[in-house]
C-alpha cells in the first residue's frame, strides 16, 4: 500500500496568471518585443533568430570564434536587455497595481493564506506581494496578539532586505500563512551582477490600489544595482550556481514532490523550459493536476499545455478555460472551503469555544479580532476589546456585557457546537464587516488570553457599496 501524500497544496504561476489579474502585463512574446523597442533590435533582428528568447540566447552564449571584446560587447548588449525588462515591467505593475485589484485575486490570496500553501511562480513582478499587504490577513505571534501580514513576509527564499523601514517589514515568513517562491527572481531584488553574495531586495511599502510615486529624482541606493532576475533564455545554468538559486529551486521540488494537489495557472510548458518540465515531474503519481488556463487544449494534442503535461507523465484531472479561467477557478474553490470540511479540527472537541475572526486594516498596522452571534437570518460581528487577553470572562461573555450587542444573548454567540449546527444547515455563513462580505473558509484552535477559542479564516466575498 502506498504511503497517502499530505504536504501543503502548490500552486505554479506563469505569465497568463499575471495577464488575467490586469491586461497590461505582458505575455513572453509581448515582453520582447516591447524590450526591443527599448533596445533598437528590430522585429527583423528578431524574427531571424527564432523570436526573443533565441535571440538573448544567442546573445549571452559566448562564441568561440569570436575575440574577446566580441564577445564581451555581446554579454553587455544581453544585460541591457535585462535592464530593459525590467523597466518594462515596472511601468506595467505600476499601471496594474495602480488600481484596486481584481476580487479574484484578493480571494486568492486568502485561499493561499488559509491553506498554507506553497506557491512557486515564474514571474517577475510583485502583483502578488502587493494584494498580500492590501489585504486584510495576519498571523499570531508570542502570546495572543495578532500581526498583520505584508507581502515581504510570504516570499521565501529571498534575499536579505536592504532597508528596515517599518516593524512589519522586519517582520520574518510566517509558517501560518503561504510560501512564495519567486524561482526567476523579482523587480525589487537586486545584486552586482555576476556576485551572488551581493543580492539584496527592497521593501515595498506602496499598496496595492495606491498610484506610484511620481518623483523618483532620488533613487534609493538599491536601485542604483543590477536587477536579479533570471532571463528568458533556453540555458539558463550560468544563473544556477548560487546559494539562493539553489535553496529557491530545492524548496520548489521538496514542495511538489510532498503535494497531493498541483494547480497550474497561465503557464504554458514550452518545450525549451526543460528545467521546470524536470521540476514538474518530481510530482507524485497520484497527485492531482488541475489546469486553470485559457486554451487548455486536448491532452492527446502534445503542443498543447494539457497534451505537454501529459507527456511529462501528469494527468489533468479538472480543467478551467476561458478568459475568466481564473476568476471562475478561485469561485470553485470558495465553494468547496466554505464548506469547512478542510480543516483540521473537530468541532465537536470544541463546542463550548468561541469563533473568533481576524480582520487587518490595509491602511494601518491594526489587526481587530471580531465575534460573531446569530441575529434572525444573519451573522453579526463586533470588535472584541484587548481586555479580553487577560479578563476572566471568555471573550463572547464579555462582549455580552458591551452596549452594542444589547438584545444578543450567550446562546446567540457563535461556539464550536453552534458552527457545526450552521454549517449543517442552509443557514448563510457569511458576515459584513468595514464595508465587505466575509464567508469563513478554514478553522484553526488558538488561544486568546486564558481562553480557547476557534480562529475562523475569512476570504472576502464582495465589495459593498458605499451607505
Amino acid at each position: 500500500m502506498k504511503e497517502e501524500i499530505s504536504g501543503a497544496p502548490v500552486y505554479l504561476l506563469g505569465a497568463g496568471f499575471s495577464r488575467a489579474i490586469a491586461t497590461c502585463m505582458p505575455l513572453t512574446n509581448e515582453l520582447g518585443e516591447a524590450v526591443a523597442l527599448r533596445t533598437d533590435v528590430s522585429a527583423e533582428e528578431l524574427s531571424a533568430l527564432g523570436g526573443f528568447e533565441a535571440y538573448l540566447s544567442q546573445l549571452m552564449t559566448r562564441m568561440p570564434f569570436l575575440e574577446g571584446h566580441e564577445n564581451a560587447s555581446r554579454a553587455a548588449s544581453a544585460e541591457r536587455m535585462i535592464g530593459a525588462i525590467a523597466s518594462e515591467l515596472d511601468l506595467r505593475v505600476d499601471v496594474a497595481s495602480s488600481t484596486p485589484p481584481p476580487l479574484w485575486l484578493e480571494q486568492l490570496v486568502a485561499l493561499w493564506h488559509a491553506e498554507r500553501a506553497v506557491v512557486i511562480t515564474l514571474n517577475y513582478d510583485t502583483l502578488v506581494e502587493l494584494a498580500v499587504s492590501a489585504g486584510g490577513l495576519s498571523v499570531s505571534r508570542a502570546g495572543s496578539d495578532r500581526i498583520r501580514i505584508y507581502g515581504s513576509q510570504v516570499v521565501d527564499p529571498a534575499p536579505s532586505l536592504d532597508r528596515v523601514t517599518t516593524y512589519g517589514s522586519q517582520a520574518p515568513p510566517s509558517d501560518d500563512s503561504f510560501q512564495l517562491i519567486k524561482l526567476h527572481g523579482s523587480l525589487n531584488w537586486y545584486w552586482t551582477s555576476g556576485d551572488p553574495a551581493s543580492a539584496t531586495r527592497e521593501y515595498q511599502g506602496r499598496a496595492y490600489g495606491e498610484a506610484p510615486a511620481a518623483d523618483r529624482a532620488r533613487l534609493p541606493p538599491v536601485r542604483l544595482l543590477d536587477r536579479l532576475l533570471i532571463p528568458p533564455v533556453s540555458s539558463k545554468d550560468s544563473y544556477y550556481s548560487s546559494t539562493l538559486t539553489e535553496k529557491l529551486w530545492r524548496s520548489a521540488r521538496e514542495a511538489i514532490r510532498n503535494t497531493s494537489r498541483l494547480t497550474v495557472l497561465g503557464y504554458s510548458f514550452p518545450n525549451e523550459d526543460h528545467v521546470v518540465s524536470a521540476l514538474i515531474q518530481q510530482a507524485p503519481e497520484r497527485t492531482r493536476v488541475e489546469l486553470v488556463d485559457k486554451s487548455p487544449g486536448d491532452p492527446n494534442d502534445g503542443e498543447t499545455v494539457s497534451g505537454r503535461l501529459h507527456r511529462l507523465g501528469l494527468t489533468v484531472s479538472a480543467a478551467w478555460p476561458g478568459d475568466d479561467a481564473v476568476g471562475r477557478y478561485v469561485g470553485n474553490l470558495i465553494r468547496d472551503r466554505r464548506a469547512l470540511t478542510h480543516s483540521p479540527v473537530v468541532l465537536s472537541e470544541f463546542a463550548r469555544s468561541p469563533v473568533v475572526a481576524s480582520i487587518a486594516d490595509p491602511a494601518s498596522t491594526a489587526v481587530t479580532q471580531l465575534g460573531m452571534w446569530v441575529s434572525g437570518s444573519t451573522i453579526k460581528v463586533e470588535a472584541i476589546s484587548r481586555a479580553a487577553e487577560t479578563s476572566p470572562m471568555p471573550p463572547h461573555e464579555l462582549l455580552l456585557q458591551g452596549v452594542a450587542v444589547t438584545g444578543a444573548t450567550l446562546s446567540d454567540f457563535v461556539t464550536g457546537g453552534k458552527l457545526q449546527e450552521i454549517v449543517n444547515s442552509d443557514f448563510a455563513l457569511e458576515f459584513e464587516f468595514r464595508g465587505r462580505k466575509y464567508a469563513p473558509i478554514a478553522i484553526w484552535p488558538e488561544k486568546l488570553g486564558r481562553w480557547d477559542v476557534l480562529r475562523v479564516e475569512c476570504v472576502p466575498l464582495a465589495r459593498l457599496p458605499s451607505r
